[in-house]
């Protein structure tokens, strides 16, 4: 729930008070109050419509009247691509806390708290966890996927799934190959020649003084003449993780430094190169196999801490950069391609499909 501050927290409290108050005293007791459709929610932990969730509410909602389908967010209607009279819930308000009582269906992306804070561990509806990234990168704590509520934890390979199960925490059972919707975007799509660049959040607290500051100096480090000139026609655009506040700017007209709801998956699917360090993005590009650039300032101390599940020295060697002059080298080579087969069971566009076989089993609705 680090995403809410004190007040939002006490108000969530209120809210789930009532909501529970509602179900229990007045929606279960009578049936003449009980919702007449199946109801599905779905959130992702920075509240936008993006990534896995977009691509599985996009279907669910043209599916069929049985089902009422929620997004639920903090952000209005316009900052995150709806238009007025979706169905968005407020996260956090009553009738948030009430649809997720009744849900049959709970999609997150992220946490317990994408959907329900402080409630989450109480619905009684199917929790499905689609992930926002994908596991085999960076090292997550050996009990990260046993903290998150979930029935279902998708993955893409036996590869990821053993991670999840075997060095994450996650059920074995609870583990299922779907493969991720997102993907099911980029399998086929007329490619730019547009540069995205993405590097992942760090906790600093792992890392001696000044690393932050040299995390900033490594992002600012692409916004330069050499870059600019090496783009040619080619633009480059840089996302900021959602986490960095600071103001990073560029005065270069084909080096772009998007804002916070500028789209990710958007610019994942439009552009033809990554430049990143250890974000799960990486798997995207590798998926149909376009280039990665892995520029890693701190390859030594991050592979110690927190760790990595692959070398990149071995596995990605020919794509890796220490340097802005690596970077630059990289940029109009030939690049070996990484073999997705290893990494992926499905390419066959119809992840969002087997995922939608899971929820309308649950429903018993046939789709």
């Amino acid at each position: 729930m680090n995403r809410f501050s004190i007040a939002q927290k006490a108000q969530f409290v209120i809210s789930i008070m009532v909501a529970m108050s509602f179900y229990f005293l007045i929606y279960k007791p009578f049936s003449l109050f009980r919702a007449k459709k199946k109801i599905i929610l779905l959130g992702t932990g920075n509240g936008l419509l993006e990534n896995n969730v977009e691509c599985l509410f996009n279907q669910l909602v043209s599916k069929d009247d049985r089902v009422n389908v929620f997004f639920v967010s903090e952000h209005k209607f316009d900052k995150i691509g709806l238009e007025n009279g979706a169905d968005l819930l407020r996260i956090g308000s009553i009738r948030a806390y009430v649809k997720g009582l009744q849900a049959q269906v709970l999609v997150i992306d992220t946490c317990n708290s994408d959907i329900a804070p402080g409630l989450h561990k109480f619905l009684k509806g199917l929790k499905i966890n689609v992930n926002h990234g994908f596991e085999g990168l960076k090292k997550l704590p050996i009990d990260y996927f046993k903290n998150i509520d979930a029935d279902i934890h998708c993955a893409s390979s036996k590869f990821e799934g053993d991670i999840k199960s075997c060095q994450m925490g996650a059920e074995p059972k609870s583990v299922v190959v779907t493969g991720y919707p997102r993907f099911d975007e980029i399998a086929n799509f007329s490619l730019g020649q547009d540069v995205l660049a993405f590097f992942t959040w760090r906790d600093w607290s792992l890392y001696g003084s000044g690393h932050f500051d040299r995390y900033l100096k490594h992002l600012n480090s692409l916004i330069c003449r050499e870059v600019s000139v090496a783009l040619g026609s080619r633009k480059l655009f840089i996302k900021l993780h959602p986490k960095i506040k600071q103001n990073i700017s560029s005065d270069y007209s084909n080096i772009i430094v998007l804002s916070d709801f500028d789209n990710l998956t958007d610019y994942i699917r439009k552009c033809d190169m990554l430049i990143t360090d250890y974000s799960s993005v990486t798997w995207d590009f590798i998926y149909n196999e376009r280039k990665v650039i892995f520029y890693c300032f701190d390859y030594k101390e991050y592979s110690q801490t927190p760790g990595l599940y692959l070398r990149y020295d071995e596995e990605f060697s020919a794509s890796f950069a220490l340097s802005i002059s690596d970077v630059l080298r990289n940029f109009n080579e030939q690049h070996d391609v990484i073999d997705a087969q290893k990494y992926f069971r499905y390419r066959d566009g119809k992840n969002t499909n087997r995922v939608i076989d899971i929820i309308s089993e649950h429903l018993g609705v046939n789709w």
